[in-house]
Protein backbone atom coordinates (compact mmCIF):
# COMPACT_ATOMS: atom_id res chain seq x y z
CA UNK A 1 0.00 0.00 0.00
CA UNK A 2 1.43 3.33 -0.83
CA UNK A 3 1.97 5.95 1.42
CA UNK A 4 2.40 3.67 4.31
CA UNK A 5 4.71 4.69 6.99
CA UNK A 6 7.11 1.51 6.95
CA UNK A 7 9.14 2.18 10.48
CA UNK A 8 5.66 1.80 11.79
CA UNK A 9 4.28 -1.61 10.27
CA UNK A 10 7.58 -2.55 10.69
CA UNK A 11 7.39 -2.54 14.55
CA UNK A 12 3.65 -4.27 14.01
CA UNK A 13 5.46 -6.89 12.18
CA UNK A 14 7.99 -6.98 14.57
CA UNK A 15 5.93 -7.35 17.45
CA UNK A 16 4.01 -10.08 15.36
CA UNK A 17 0.78 -8.20 15.41
CA UNK A 18 -0.15 -9.27 11.78
CA UNK A 19 0.17 -13.39 12.90
CA UNK A 20 -2.18 -13.09 15.05
CA UNK A 21 -5.01 -11.95 17.54
CA UNK A 22 -3.61 -9.10 19.58
CA UNK A 23 -4.56 -8.20 22.43
CA UNK A 24 -6.49 -5.27 23.57
CA UNK A 25 -3.87 -3.84 25.55
CA UNK A 26 -1.96 -4.09 22.67
CA UNK A 27 -3.99 -2.63 20.56
CA UNK A 28 -4.32 0.36 22.55
CA UNK A 29 -0.34 0.51 22.75
CA UNK A 30 -0.41 0.41 18.99
CA UNK A 31 -2.47 3.14 18.55
CA UNK A 32 -0.52 5.42 20.81
CA UNK A 33 2.46 4.61 18.67
CA UNK A 34 0.58 5.36 15.55
CA UNK A 35 -0.33 8.68 16.51
CA UNK A 36 3.29 9.12 17.45
CA UNK A 37 4.57 7.98 14.44
CA UNK A 38 2.36 10.75 12.84
CA UNK A 39 3.88 13.27 15.35
CA UNK A 40 7.14 12.27 14.61
CA UNK A 41 6.68 12.48 10.78
CA UNK A 42 4.97 16.20 11.54
CA UNK A 43 8.32 17.22 12.85
CA UNK A 44 10.04 15.42 10.04
CA UNK A 45 11.93 12.89 12.80
CA UNK A 46 12.40 9.00 12.45
CA UNK A 47 9.84 7.19 14.30
CA UNK A 48 10.86 6.33 17.88
CA UNK A 49 7.95 3.71 19.51
CA UNK A 50 9.60 4.83 23.31
CA UNK A 51 8.71 8.28 22.62
CA UNK A 52 5.78 9.88 22.94
CA UNK A 53 5.28 12.83 21.02
CA UNK A 54 1.97 15.80 21.33
CA UNK A 55 0.83 16.08 17.64
CA UNK A 56 -1.85 18.04 15.71
CA UNK A 57 -3.87 17.43 12.84
CA UNK A 58 -4.91 20.86 12.44
CA UNK A 59 -0.72 21.73 11.55
CA UNK A 60 -0.66 18.48 9.36
CA UNK A 61 0.54 18.76 5.80
CA UNK A 62 -1.75 16.68 3.16
CA UNK A 63 0.94 14.54 2.72
CA UNK A 64 1.24 13.88 6.37
CA UNK A 65 -2.48 13.70 6.87
CA UNK A 66 -2.67 10.99 3.94
CA UNK A 67 0.18 8.84 5.38
CA UNK A 68 -1.56 8.84 8.67
CA UNK A 69 -5.12 8.18 7.04
CA UNK A 70 -3.60 5.26 5.31
CA UNK A 71 -1.79 3.72 8.11
CA UNK A 72 -5.03 4.23 9.67
CA UNK A 73 -6.34 1.56 7.15
CA UNK A 74 -3.19 -0.64 7.08
CA UNK A 75 -3.93 -1.30 10.91
CA UNK A 76 -7.57 -1.84 11.00
CA UNK A 77 -7.26 -4.31 7.58
CA UNK A 78 -4.19 -6.36 9.31
CA UNK A 79 -4.69 -5.79 13.30
CA UNK A 80 -7.93 -4.74 14.21
CA UNK A 81 -9.85 -7.10 11.81
CA UNK A 82 -7.90 -10.34 13.24
CA UNK A 83 -8.74 -9.52 17.02
CA UNK A 84 -11.81 -8.50 16.20
CA UNK A 85 -12.26 -12.35 14.90
CA UNK A 86 -10.37 -13.39 17.71
CA UNK A 87 -12.52 -12.04 19.92
CA UNK A 88 -15.39 -13.35 17.94
CA UNK A 89 -14.17 -17.05 18.19
CA UNK A 90 -12.87 -16.55 21.89
CA UNK A 91 -16.86 -15.67 22.37
CA UNK A 92 -18.05 -18.78 20.19
CA UNK A 93 -15.95 -21.28 22.04
CA UNK A 94 -16.85 -19.38 25.69
CA UNK A 95 -20.90 -19.96 24.33
CA UNK A 96 -19.73 -23.61 23.60
CA UNK A 97 -18.26 -23.88 26.54
CA UNK A 98 -21.01 -22.27 28.54
CA UNK A 99 -23.43 -25.21 26.89
CA UNK A 100 -21.33 -28.23 27.76
CA UNK A 101 -20.88 -27.11 31.44
CA UNK A 102 -25.10 -26.63 31.38
CA UNK A 103 -25.29 -30.31 29.77
CA UNK A 104 -23.09 -31.34 32.35
CA UNK A 105 -25.25 -29.84 34.84
CA UNK A 106 -27.94 -31.21 33.94
CA UNK A 107 -26.95 -34.70 33.58
CA UNK A 108 -25.58 -34.64 37.32
CA UNK A 109 -28.98 -33.55 38.30
CA UNK A 110 -30.49 -36.62 36.63
CA UNK A 111 -27.82 -38.43 38.08
CA UNK A 112 -28.85 -37.63 41.16
CA UNK A 113 -32.43 -37.92 40.52
CA UNK A 114 -31.80 -41.61 39.58
CA UNK A 115 -29.48 -42.03 42.74
CA UNK A 116 -31.91 -40.40 45.14
CA UNK A 117 -34.82 -43.05 43.41
CA UNK A 118 -31.87 -45.81 44.28
CA UNK A 119 -31.17 -45.40 47.61
CA UNK A 120 -34.90 -45.20 48.31
CA UNK A 121 -35.67 -48.27 47.08
CA UNK A 122 -32.23 -49.89 48.83
CA UNK A 123 -33.82 -48.12 52.15
CA UNK A 124 -36.88 -49.90 51.25
CA UNK A 125 -35.72 -53.17 50.67
CA UNK A 126 -33.55 -53.17 54.04
CA UNK A 127 -36.45 -52.15 56.17
CA UNK A 128 -38.68 -55.21 53.82
CA UNK A 129 -35.48 -57.58 55.28
CA UNK A 130 -35.05 -56.64 58.55
CA UNK A 131 -38.89 -56.97 59.22
CA UNK A 132 -38.74 -60.52 57.67
CA UNK A 133 -35.60 -61.37 60.11
CA UNK A 134 -36.97 -60.18 63.31
CA UNK A 135 -40.15 -62.64 62.09
CA UNK A 136 -37.40 -65.55 61.32
CA UNK A 137 -36.06 -64.46 64.90
CA UNK A 138 -39.35 -64.45 66.81
CA UNK A 139 -40.09 -68.01 65.55
CA UNK A 140 -36.76 -69.32 65.78
CA UNK A 141 -36.71 -68.03 69.62
CA UNK A 142 -39.99 -69.59 70.28
CA UNK A 143 -38.86 -72.52 69.07
CA UNK A 144 -36.37 -72.96 70.97
CA UNK A 145 -37.56 -71.65 74.24
CA UNK A 146 -40.44 -74.76 73.60
CA UNK A 147 -37.32 -77.51 72.60
CA UNK A 148 -35.66 -76.15 75.85
CA UNK A 149 -38.32 -76.25 78.45
CA UNK A 150 -39.67 -79.90 77.71
CA UNK A 151 -35.66 -80.91 77.77
CA UNK A 152 -35.46 -79.34 81.43
CA UNK A 153 -38.24 -81.55 82.02
CA UNK A 154 -37.17 -84.40 80.63
CA UNK A 155 -33.78 -84.11 82.71
CA UNK A 156 -35.01 -82.88 85.61
CA UNK A 157 -37.61 -86.10 85.94
CA UNK A 158 -34.89 -88.63 85.11
CA UNK A 159 -32.02 -86.29 87.65
CA UNK A 160 -34.87 -87.03 90.21
CA UNK A 161 -35.44 -90.96 89.68
CA UNK A 162 -31.97 -91.58 88.73
CA UNK A 163 -30.04 -88.92 91.70
CA UNK A 164 -32.31 -89.78 94.65
CA UNK A 165 -30.74 -92.40 96.15
CA UNK A 166 -26.99 -90.74 95.55
CA UNK A 167 -28.25 -87.74 97.17
CA UNK A 168 -29.37 -88.92 100.04
CA UNK A 169 -29.14 -86.89 103.25
CA UNK A 170 -26.51 -89.52 104.80
CA UNK A 171 -24.08 -89.48 102.07
CA UNK A 172 -24.55 -85.96 101.66
CA UNK A 173 -23.33 -85.38 105.64
CA UNK A 174 -20.56 -88.17 104.84
CA UNK A 175 -19.46 -86.10 101.88
CA UNK A 176 -19.18 -83.44 103.46
CA UNK A 177 -17.19 -84.68 106.68
CA UNK A 178 -14.34 -86.00 104.16
CA UNK A 179 -14.07 -82.58 102.50
CA UNK A 180 -13.97 -80.95 106.63
CA UNK A 181 -11.42 -84.03 107.31
CA UNK A 182 -8.99 -83.38 104.37
CA UNK A 183 -8.90 -79.54 105.14
CA UNK A 184 -8.17 -80.16 108.71
CA UNK A 185 -5.76 -82.55 108.12
CA UNK A 186 -3.63 -80.22 105.82
CA UNK A 187 -2.96 -77.77 108.16
CA UNK A 188 -1.22 -80.90 110.78
CA UNK A 189 2.75 -82.43 110.83
CA UNK A 190 3.51 -85.55 111.74
CA UNK A 191 6.39 -85.94 113.90
CA UNK A 192 8.19 -89.04 114.02
CA UNK A 193 10.98 -90.36 115.92
CA UNK A 194 11.14 -88.12 118.66
CA UNK A 195 11.93 -89.40 122.40
CA UNK A 196 9.19 -89.13 124.98
CA UNK A 197 9.29 -88.22 128.71
CA UNK A 198 6.96 -88.78 131.25
CA UNK A 199 6.84 -84.90 132.38
CA UNK A 200 7.31 -83.78 128.59
CA UNK A 201 6.51 -80.46 127.90
CA UNK A 202 4.96 -81.74 124.22
CA UNK A 203 4.68 -78.01 122.59
CA UNK A 204 8.92 -76.71 123.62
CA UNK A 205 9.54 -80.37 122.05
CA UNK A 206 8.04 -79.21 118.72
CA UNK A 207 9.66 -76.49 118.79
CA UNK A 208 12.98 -77.50 119.33
CA UNK A 209 12.59 -79.91 116.31
CA UNK A 210 11.13 -76.66 114.03
CA UNK A 211 13.80 -74.61 115.09
CA UNK A 212 16.42 -76.99 113.01
CA UNK A 213 14.39 -76.33 110.28
CA UNK A 214 14.67 -72.53 109.77
CA UNK A 215 10.71 -72.39 110.08
CA UNK A 216 9.37 -70.56 113.22
CA UNK A 217 6.03 -71.35 112.63
CA UNK A 218 3.39 -70.35 115.36
CA UNK A 219 1.55 -73.73 116.57
CA UNK A 220 -2.40 -74.25 116.95
CA UNK A 221 -1.83 -77.21 118.91
CA UNK A 222 0.64 -80.43 119.31
CA UNK A 223 -0.23 -83.64 121.12
CA UNK A 224 1.13 -87.26 120.92
CA UNK A 225 -1.21 -89.80 119.62
CA UNK A 226 -2.18 -93.18 120.72
CA UNK A 227 -1.35 -94.79 124.08
CA UNK A 228 1.87 -94.86 125.65
CA UNK A 229 3.20 -98.38 125.25
CA UNK A 230 6.87 -99.45 126.45
CA UNK A 231 9.48 -96.69 126.02
CA UNK A 232 9.22 -96.18 122.30
CA UNK A 233 7.94 -92.65 121.69
CA UNK A 234 4.79 -92.19 120.22
CA UNK A 235 4.02 -90.19 117.03
CA UNK A 236 3.05 -86.23 117.47
CA UNK A 237 0.69 -84.72 115.90
CA UNK A 238 1.23 -80.51 115.75
CA UNK A 239 -1.38 -78.39 114.38
CA UNK A 240 -0.93 -75.02 112.33
CA UNK A 241 -2.83 -72.00 111.20
CA UNK A 242 -2.40 -72.76 107.63
CA UNK A 243 -1.26 -75.25 104.96
CA UNK A 244 1.17 -73.42 103.51
CA UNK A 245 3.21 -73.37 106.92
CA UNK A 246 3.32 -76.84 107.12
CA UNK A 247 4.22 -77.28 103.15
CA UNK A 248 7.22 -74.95 104.50
CA UNK A 249 8.20 -77.37 107.42
CA UNK A 250 8.19 -80.29 105.50
CA UNK A 251 10.04 -78.87 102.33
CA UNK A 252 13.27 -78.18 104.96
CA UNK A 253 12.77 -80.95 106.87
CA UNK A 254 15.32 -83.10 105.45
CA UNK A 255 17.95 -80.43 107.46
CA UNK A 256 17.21 -82.45 110.67
CA UNK A 257 19.42 -85.77 108.79
CA UNK A 258 22.62 -83.29 109.71
CA UNK A 259 21.31 -82.35 113.40
CA UNK A 260 23.10 -84.75 116.29
CA UNK A 261 19.98 -85.88 118.42
CA UNK A 262 18.00 -85.80 115.66
CA UNK A 263 18.73 -87.68 112.60
CA UNK A 264 16.38 -90.16 112.87
CA UNK A 265 13.41 -87.97 113.21
CA UNK A 266 11.19 -88.01 110.19
CA UNK A 267 8.31 -85.46 109.54
CA UNK A 268 5.39 -86.04 107.23
CA UNK A 269 1.57 -85.13 106.41
CA UNK A 270 -0.73 -85.98 108.40
CA UNK A 271 -2.31 -88.62 105.96
CA UNK A 272 -5.26 -91.22 105.73
CA UNK A 273 -5.13 -94.48 106.50
CA UNK A 274 -5.60 -94.97 102.70
CA UNK A 275 -2.83 -92.51 102.19
CA UNK A 276 -0.72 -94.43 104.70
CA UNK A 277 -1.08 -97.56 102.61
CA UNK A 278 -0.19 -96.38 99.40
CA UNK A 279 2.37 -94.09 100.43
CA UNK A 280 3.74 -97.67 102.26
CA UNK A 281 3.85 -99.34 99.44
CA UNK A 282 5.08 -96.70 97.36
CA UNK A 283 8.01 -96.60 100.17
CA UNK A 284 8.73 -100.97 99.18
CA UNK A 285 8.84 -100.36 95.77
CA UNK A 286 11.13 -97.28 96.15
CA UNK A 287 13.65 -99.65 98.26
CA UNK A 288 13.26 -102.25 95.89
CA UNK A 289 14.41 -100.34 92.90
CA UNK A 290 17.28 -99.06 94.95
CA UNK A 291 18.58 -102.42 95.55
CA UNK A 292 18.49 -103.82 92.34
CA UNK A 293 19.96 -100.31 90.71
CA UNK A 294 22.07 -99.38 93.27
CA UNK A 295 24.30 -97.24 90.47
CA UNK A 296 20.68 -95.14 89.96
CA UNK A 297 18.76 -92.10 92.18
CA UNK A 298 14.77 -92.89 92.33
CA UNK A 299 12.66 -90.83 94.84
CA UNK A 300 9.23 -90.56 95.41
CA UNK A 301 7.06 -88.32 93.22
CA UNK A 302 3.65 -87.56 91.95
CA UNK A 303 2.11 -90.82 93.30
CA UNK A 304 4.87 -92.88 92.38
CA UNK A 305 8.37 -93.69 91.50
CA UNK A 306 10.74 -92.32 89.17
CA UNK A 307 14.71 -92.15 88.51
CA UNK A 308 16.20 -88.58 89.03
CA UNK A 309 19.34 -86.72 88.37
Amino acid sequence: MEGINTSFTQWCVDQHLTEKAASGDTLITAMRYLLNDAAAQQRGEPFDSKRVSPYSLDRMRKPELISLVQNFAWFAHQVVEPFVRGVSVQKEDLDESVNYAMDLMNQSRDSQKRLDTLQEKVISLQDELLVEKNKTIEKMVGSVETTVKEELKNYASAVKKTCSASLAPAKIQAAMRKVSNEEDRSRNLIIHGLSEATDENTEEAVLAVLEHTDEKPKLESCRRLGERRGEKGRPIMATFHTREMVRCVLAKSAKLRQVEGYSRVYLCPDRTFEQRLERKRLVGELCEKREKFPEKKFAIRRGGVSEVG
